[in-house]
């Protein structure tokens, strides 16, 4: 009877059969990235997160610095002139900047707080659709990539009005769609991958290293498994992605370049011998504790543990996409053509790490939560509080200098006489200008000796914009103020609004004030007083 052939065939399954089927296909169908309600839930959690740590009250209070100052007037630029003063500040993100409806001052700042909130979402994403074993491990592992991006003291520095949100919410973006380009087969995802990298290099000149680094780990990945076919779509639609890139750059961004701004990256930049080189970039890694809320060293572990696991999950083209960038991002600071780990313009880059750091812990954890179930879900809630903990002195405070342009502007559109005359000094030309609410055309004049590559002035309303910082340039200043009040009649007041002055400047106005035996008197409180000369 053992040998005899089974010719019937099996008509009752094992018990429970069907049921684990359905849990696989299941679990198969949620790991690959389809979310469903439970994420929608888990993702506007993760979002109000954000948005409870975040300082939106500062962030719609608080008055630009100068940094903020020059990417505010942008908007008041005409059109025709973006191109020509995109030196600092990438087209699309003024451009995104003119949409923002309302009068507010401040408003612009819901900018950058919609890209953060918007890196959260794709954080998760990216994490939860990774080649997990089931859908518990997906979900935990967004919930985690999303709570590091969260608590992240990089993302809690970030929120001015410059770019950087932008560059990291783009930069996930694009390892997103390069992640779901290895998943899937067919052309639709690498064109896909292709048009938005293309799309998005006008909004965050960062996206363009991303997305070589993108097509890199596609096509490195493709070669490792010999799909040679895969290869070949992979490089076509790279080429085409490069091209379009490519040309951006060429047309916009290098014949506006700025020699200041050059300048003054030139530390952020790695010169020197190899050894020098690989010391330099160590220390400053290093340095990113502040950054990270962890220290360097162990989330250098976990991005070696979320590499592996990238590797074990089969997403190597992700993998091998990360370590390409930081490559790239080495190779350009040696090449004296991208600072290296600024936080500022590195944020895209941090940002990336703490995701892939957040990857590694998720494998870690999801062991132990195959160990035994109720560990996962318990990892993940105390570690998570655990890092809100370690970050609560910076939850809703704003990292960025405390300046005032527009409490002295206000003051002196409100106070002003026929007779006086107005000094700015040299930094608070932007945030004036913007401020200013009453007449005078604004004038924006190209100037390749500040960072923002343009200087701002408000015509017509006897102002005396400083020319400079130095010693002579504050007294010529103030000597041509004097000069106007004397053409005016002589019994009109001097109002002198400035913003940023930093210590060499500060003993500057203070010698020149005491040289030309001028008495100014303190009009608004701190940290940034106007100051007034009376007759």
């Amino acid at each position: 009877p053992l040998t005899r052939p089974l010719t019937r065939p099996l008509t009752r399954p094992l018990p429970g059969a069907d049921r684990y089927i359905r849990t696989v296909a299941r679990d198969a169908g949620s790991s690959s990235g389809r979310c469903d309600s439970i994420d929608l839930g888990l993702i506007a959690a993760s979002v109000l997160a954000f948005a409870l740590v975040a300082p939106i009250g500062l962030m719609f209070r608080r008055p630009f610095w100068v940094d903020e100052a020059w990417v505010a007037d942008l908007v008041k630029i005409p059109l025709s002139r973006q191109l020509a003063l995109s030196s600092s500040t990438p087209v699309g993100w003024a451009l995104f900047l003119r949409l923002v409806p309302g009068n507010a001052p401040e408003r612009l700042r819901a900018v950058p707080l919609v890209f953060s909130m918007a890196g959260v979402v794709v954080a998760y994403l990216l994490a939860r659709g990774l080649n997990w074993r089931s859908v518990s491990e997906a979900r935990a592992a967004g919930v985690v990539a999303a709570a590091a991006v969260v608590l992240a003291p990089a993302s809690l520095q970030q929120s001015d009005l410059k770019q950087y949100s932008a560059d990291a919410a783009l930069a996930l973006l694009v390892l997103l769609l390069a992640r779901d380009a290895e998943q899937r087969p067919g052309r639709g995802a690498l064109v896909k991958l292709a048009v938005v990298s293309a799309l998005a290099v006008p909004f965050s000149s960062a996206v363009a290293f991303v997305a070589a680094a993108a097509f890199g780990g596609l096509l490195g990945a493709a070669a490792i498994e010999r799909r040679w076919q895969r290869a070949r779509e992979i490089l076509l639609a790279g080429i085409g992605a490069g091209v379009a890139i490519g040309a951006y750059v060429l047309l916009v961004v290098l014949p506006h370049q700025n020699r200041s701004l050059r300048n003054y990256w030139r530390p952020f930049y790695l010169d020197g011998s190899p050894a020098h080189i690989v010391s330099t970039a160590g220390h400053r890694f290093l340095a990113l504790g502040p950054s990270f809320g962890l220290a360097p060293k162990f989330v250098l572990v976990l991005v070696a543990v979320g590499l592996v696991a990238l590797v074990v999950r089969r997403n190597t083209a992700t993998a091998l996409a990360a370590v390409l960038l930081w490559s790239e991002m080495v190779v350009l600071g040696v090449a004296d053509r991208y600072p290296f780990l600024d936080t500022r313009t590195s944020h895209f880059l941090l940002i990336v790490t703490v995701v892939i750091a957040a990857i590694g812990f998720s494998e870690v954890a999801n062991a132990l939560g195959r160990v035994r179930a109720v560990l996962l879900p318990l990892v993940v809630v105390v570690t998570i509080a655990a890092l809100a903990v370690g970050v609560r002195h910076q939850v809703r405070a704003f990292a960025f200098p405390y300046e005032d342009p527009r409490t002295q502007t206000v003051y002196v559109a409100h106070h002003r006489a026929a007779g006086d005359t107005i000094v700015v000094n040299l930094l608070a030309n932007w945030g004036f200008t913007y401020y200013w609410s009453g007449g005078g055309t604004r004038v924006f004049t190209s100037h390749d000796t500040v960072a923002s590559a343009y200087l701002a002035r408000v015509d017509g309303i006897e102002a005396v914009f400083a020319a400079g910082r130095s010693p002579v340039d504050v007294r010529a200043t103030l000597e041509t103020a004097l000069a106007q009040r004397r053409a005016l009649g002589g019994h009109g007041r001097i109002w002198i609004v400035r913003t940023h002055v930093l210590g060499g400047e500060a003993d500057a106005w203070t010698r020149a004030f005491a040289e030309l035996h001028l008495h100014p008197v303190a009009v608004t409180g701190a940290p940034e007083p106007l100051l007034r000369i009376d007759p």
